[in-house]
């Protein structure tokens, strides 16, 4: 993930059918921490430069439907802004 930038957390949390496949997969980044949840979901957390969250906002827009970012307020604006471009870009108007 691109580097820099004043450090921030970011909290990402998969569905429980989407947490299925991210816990069989290797890690994310380097100094990540996931959470087990109860009802089979899973919580992503790790540190970022600001700098990186461009490509953190393309990673959660993978799994759309299926992930929330929940942290920082930031990624969550960017997130909200990229899915309202798809979705215009996909209106059928």
């Amino acid at each position: 993930m691109t580097r820099g930038g004043r450090s921030t957390t970011v909290s990402i949390l998969f569905d429980s059918y989407q947490a299925q496949w991210i816990r069989e997969r290797g890690s994310f980044h380097p100094n990540e921490r996931r959470e087990e949840l109860p009802d089979g979901s899973l919580r992503l957390i790790f540190s970022i430069g600001q700098n990186g969250l461009e490509a953190v906002a393309r990673f959660c827009m993978t799994y759309a439907g299926n992930c929330v970012a929940e942290k920082p307020k930031k990624l969550r604006e960017m997130i909200r802004e990229r899915s309202r471009k798809a979705f215009d870009a996909h209106d059928t108007r």
